[in-house]
């Protein structure tokens, strides 16, 4: 089974993240998003989190 992880390319704790599913040897989708993409974010967990 393949997670989803969806990240923003300029986030550290993205980065962390996808460190670690490598390093488990994790098989993962990537689905970047957009810093100026507010939908995806908010209807998925509520609310955007990462600002950076």
């Amino acid at each position: 089974m393949a997670f989803k992880l969806f990240i923003y390319e300029h986030c550290p704790f993205c980065v962390k993240a996808r460190m670690i599913f490598g390093l488990k040897n994790i098989d993962f989708e990537k689905i970047v998003l957009l810093n100026d993409n507010e939908t995806d974010p908010i209807r998925m967990i509520g609310k955007k989190c990462c600002r950076f």
